[in-house]
């Protein structure tokens, strides 16, 4: 039986905050943003909301992959953690819909949720692509 030090333990949760605590104010931000009654001015083209929701949300997804990949213990395959990076940001992109529905003057829409989703699951390639460009970087250097 293996028993972690408290120096391995204060060691992990400071990694696991690391790897959590910029989704989680990024989180917090779209929670913010999604409370107001009537957003700043914002380009106006057409789907330019769809486009925002990528945006946003691909931002999200970008961070939901890297506090996946960050966090310390067990390391479930790239394949799982697609599933639940994806899951994440499906999961706070309908309960941002469903949040603004209670805010005066803005409404829910699926089609929102599906543009988060869809950004979400860009951002989380693009952390993919560059974290394993920036890998090897690394790995050339050392040549």
């Amino acid at each position: 039986m293996h028993f972690e030090s408290l120096s391995e333990m204060k060691e992990k949760l400071s990694r696991w905050i690391l790897a959590w605590a910029p989704l989680v104010l990024y989180a917090g931000l779209i929670f913010y943003l999604s409370s107001r009654s009537v957003p700043r001015m914002l380009p106006s083209f057409r789907f330019s909301d769809k486009v925002l929701h990528m945006i946003e949300y691909g931002i999200f997804g970008y961070l939901a992959a890297r506090a996946l990949r960050a966090s310390p213990g067990e390391t479930p395959s790239q394949k799982m953690k697609f599933v639940l990076g994806l899951a994440i940001v499906a999961l706070y992109g309908l309960s941002d819909e469903f949040h603004q529905s209670f805010i005066p003057m803005r409404d829910a829409s699926i089609y929102d949720a599906f543009a988060d989703i869809i950004g979400g699951g860009l951002g989380m390639f693009a952390e993919r692509v560059i974290y394993l460009k920036l890998k090897k970087t690394k790995t050339d250097g050392k040549g």
